[in-house]
This record gives structure tokens, sequence and C-alpha cells, in this order.
């Protein structure tokens, strides 16, 4: 199978860099405001120019600052330099800063295809005029494009230099890797980044003592077993009765909905607190969606007395407060020494075979019908009788029952079938829905 042509975007801070990334992504996906420095890890984006598929990556904005953050920012874009094939490089109209001399450089060692992009032209016609490029040929690249990507002014000149520059052509997605998708949730500071990084081996996502370093929801591609997996590292929730900036907004706007795109969750709790609302509040909108879920109990480095007791105090204290999941997986690892992370793969794979498996009728009524044998359904309301049952879809499991009073079933009796069926089919932390319908 082919790999998505790489583009990745470069400047220093707040020349919009996440505008262009967004506007060529056709969607806000990279959370935008006047504050510089928003972007810290990079984002990617499938986009499409001229009919053609390409991966569109959005870096942090460089800086000369030495703080923490932003020295793991450069250390980013300098290992993502080596892996594209074409970097779109981003200054302003308002000239040149040093800073920008030094980046030029750093994208001339890397060896790359490269378009400078003057941004913020918004007049159409100055956009026009020559003399405006003459300011920036100090930096040496002859491929230079003055845009504005606000309004999306000189996009046709900048997608055919980025066609021009390219040679792979990807036209049908179908062409491409299929790719599981892994979201990881949790509070703020529970570990998330750190676990990616520990199952990546690499400092992909942005680590700090800081709660909330991670702003966007970010993708990080792992390879394991032949299987390629996508790894989105979201922003931590918190439950509060408003939502403070616009940043904050986005940042768990987009955690949530990175539930709804994902094949599989991954819940980080801190073994060092104790469960909050704002966890009730992931649990519920995991449970909503009907997805697979691995509870990762993180940070068992820092509990002191790691005895069985404190192991089940932790397994008990999770079924009181999440009775509706009781069913999900519970691991304790470390994301700093590495305990029990290697069994996150081998757990997630066989939980998404479970979440796809379909049950052959036959052999399921047989089933079926040793359960209703032993414990058949209670006679509320006159006899109750059921037919038979099937499998009607995956992801998540879906199971109809055929029966003469489909409203006389209670609640209580469906968790009973549910349970069943999980227990003997080995729906290892998977969601499955029991629905009756009349006959």
């Amino acid at each position: 199978m082919k790999k998505l042509p790489k583009i990745l975007i470069i400047g220093r801070q707040n020349v919009g860099k996440s505008t262009l990334f967004n506007k060529m992504a056709r969607k806000r996906q990279a959370i935008v405001d006047d504050k510089p420095g928003l972007t810290r890890d990079y984002m990617k984006e499938t986009v499409t120019i001229n009919d053609h598929y390409y991966e569109l990556i959005d870096t942090g904005g460089l800086t000369n600052n030495s703080d923490k953050i932003e020295a793991q920012v450069k250390k980013q874009v300098l290992a993502l330099l080596d892996q594209v094939q074409l970097v779109i490089f981003i200054v302003e109209k308002n000239g040149l800063a040093p800073l920008d001399f030094e980046i030029a450089d750093l994208v001339r060692k890397a060896n790359q295809k490269i378009i400078l992009v003057i941004n913020k032209i918004d007049d159409l016609e100055k956009i026009k005029d020559p003399a405006l490029l003459n300011d920036f040929y100090e930096l040496g690249f002859k491929n230079m494009i003055p845009i504005s990507a606000e309004h999306k002014n000189n996009f046709d000149l900048l997608y055919d230099a980025i066609e021009e520059s390219i040679d792979t052509k990807i036209e049908e997605l179908s062409e491409i890797e299929e790719e599981l998708k892994v979201a990881i949730l949790g509070k703020p500071n529970v570990g998330k980044s750190s676990i990616i990084n520990k199952l990546a081996n690499s400092q992909r996502v942005i680590v700090t003592e800081i709660p909330g370093t991670t702003r966007d929801s970010i993708d990080v591609q792992i390879k394991y077993n032949n299987k390629e997996f996508v790894f989105i590292d979201t922003a931590g929730i918190i439950k509060r009765t408003r939502i403070d900036t616009n940043i904050e907004y986005y940042s768990v706007n987009r955690a949530l909905k990175s539930i709804k795109k994902s094949n599989i969750v991954i819940m980080v709790i801190s073994a060092d607190t104790l469960i909050s609302d704002a966890d009730k509040k992931i649990f519920k909108f995991i449970n909503d969606e009907k997805k697979p879920c691995l509870i990762a109990v993180n940070k068992w480095d820092l509990v002191k007395d790691t005895e069985e007791n404190i192991h089940n105090i932790i397994i008990r204290q999770i079924k009181e407060k999440f009775p509706l999941i009781t069913y999900l997986p519970i691991m304790f690892i470390s994301a700093v020494t590495g305990h029990n992370i290697p069994k996150i793969f081998p757990a997630i794979i066989r939980m998404l075979e479970s979440y796809n498996q379909k049950l052959p009728t036959s052999p399921f009524n047989e089933f079926v019908q040793k359960i209703i044998n032993k414990n058949s359904p209670p006679q509320s309301g006159g006899h109750v009788k059921i037919y038979y049952a099937t499998q009607i879809s995956t992801a998540p499991p879906v199971f109809i029952f055929f029966t003469n009073k489909p409203d006389h079933i209670k609640e209580n009796y469906k968790n009973f079938l549910t349970n069943r069926i999980r227990e003997h089919y080995n729906f290892s932390g998977c969601p499955i829905l029991v629905k009756f319908r009349k006959k």
C-alpha cells in the first residue's frame, strides 16, 4: 500500500501557519487565536489539492525562547523535516525577522524541496506586484508565492507549485493503508501524552509538568505487528460550570469529537488521585458513543503500597462510580517506568477483534435457547416467548431478539442476556446492544 506524500508547514509564531492549515484542510482543525504559540504539538490532516491527496502537517511556531516547551517544539520540527516531501516555509509581509533566517538555515540543511510563502497580503492589487518579493530574496529561495491565508488569495498558484514539487500522486484514498484510530482521553496531567510517547518510543507529543500542555487533538502514527495505528492525544477534559476561553472551549470540543472518529478509546486515570466528576463526564461520552474502551490507571509507580489491597480498592472504586460500564478491562500502568505498557497493544487488538466479530446465526441461537431454557423472561402481563435471535451489525455488536411481547421484557432481563453474551463470546471491553422486536 502507498503512503500519502507529506507537506510540512513551518515558520515562527503568529505568521499564520494554522490559518493556512485550516484553509487547506477546509475545516477548523487547528485552533487559531491571536495569542502567539497556540500550536504546540504538530497536527496533520489529509487534504485534496487538484484532485490529489496529501498529508498536511501544521507545526508549533519556532521561537528563540529557551524554555522547556519551546525546546521540544523545535525538536519535533527538526525530526519532521527528515520525514516529509515538501516544506512550506511561511513568513509575513511586514518584513523578515532574524529568526526567519535561522529557520531558513534549518530548512536548507534538511535538503528538502521548499516553497517560501509570504502571508497576510490581503490587498488583491498589491499581491500582483512583483516588487513585493524583493525584500524576501535574502532568504535564498527561488520558489516564492505571496498569499493571504485568511482570504485564500493566490491559493491557485500555491496549489500548482505543490503539485509541481511532489512527484507521487494519490488519486484514491483506497490506495492508502488503513489505520486504526485510538483516542486517549482523561483529565489534564494524567499522563496521556507520556503514554503515547512511550508506545511510540519517541518524543512525539510535548510532555511537561504543566497541566494542559496539549491543546489540540493530536494524531500520532504508530506501527505495531504490521498494523498501522493512529493514537489521538487529546486535551485534558475538566468539569466546570463554564469554560473560560475560546482556546479551552475548542480544545475540549476536539477531545470529545475524537471519541466519535476513533475505533477504540483508552481512558486514562491517575492512580494517585480520586476519580472525579470530570472522569464521570468522559465515561458518559464514551458510553454514549458505544465505543470499546480500555481503562488505563497510570502513575502506578507513585503508589507506595502496590499490594493487592490497593489494587482491589481502585478497581472497586471504578466499578462503583461507573456501574454502566463495569465490563471494561482495567490495566495498571506507568508511562515513566514502562510497567505494563507493552500489554496495551495486544489488549486493544483483542478488543477491536471483539468489537468487529460477527456471530453465525445458527450456533448463536442454540446458545440463546440454552439460556432461555434455564432462565426464561419474567412472565408479567401475559406469557412472554422469545422465538429466535440474530446479530444484525458489528462495531458495536447489535443483537435482535424476536418475541411476541417486546414491551413486557424488563431492563434487568435485557442486562442478563447482554452479560451472558459478553461472557460466552468474550466481547472484551465492548458495548453490546440488545434489542427486542415483535414477531
